[in-house]
């Protein structure tokens, strides 16, 4: 795996429990917003032989509460509160297929770090070897004018 970030435990075993074997990824990529560009926990990962980038999301479980324990009372009594605290559970799995999902890209100058990407139905032309460019344009042109931003 790549040096970007190392996946949290709780990623880890997201993947793993989505059938997704973490030593195919070989780039993770620690986001902090959620799908829709809000603040929150979130995972780009990438695994290069299925040509599969991978998305999690996570938000607080707002059942989760812990017990602090803290000061002492005019009384001599222990204070206690309970408080909610950030236990991450998954939000949302899927992942792009990069045969009909295509260029992907963090939008962070008009959005709030949205990734987008362009939406195929069917793979790309095949392009003979040797094709000039100008061709090899003719031949792509509507397949790229079908794909629609996401």
């Amino acid at each position: 795996m790549l040096p970007l970030d190392k996946l949290s435990p709780t990623a880890e075993k997201a993947l793993t429990d989505n059938g997704v074997k973490v030593d195919d990824i070989i780039i993770v990529l620690h986001l902090d917003l959620d799908f829709e560009g809000n603040f929150g926990d979130s995972w780009l990962c990438f695994n290069p032989e299925k040509k599969v980038l991978y998305r999690l999301g996570f938000e607080p479980d707002p059942n989760a509460e812990v017990e602090l324990v803290g000061g002492v009372s005019a009384g001599g009594k222990k204070i206690k509160h309970k408080v909610s605290k950030f236990v991450p559970k998954v939000l949302k799995f899927d992942y792009l297929d990069l045969n009909l999902d295509t260029d992907p890209y963090v939008d962070n100058f008009a959005t709030s770090n949205r990734l987008l990407f362009m939406r195929h139905t069917t793979p790309a032309p095949e392009i003979p070897e040797g094709t000039p460019p100008e061709e090899a344009e003719k031949i792509m042109e509507p397949w790229t004018k079908s794909a629609v931003t996401v």
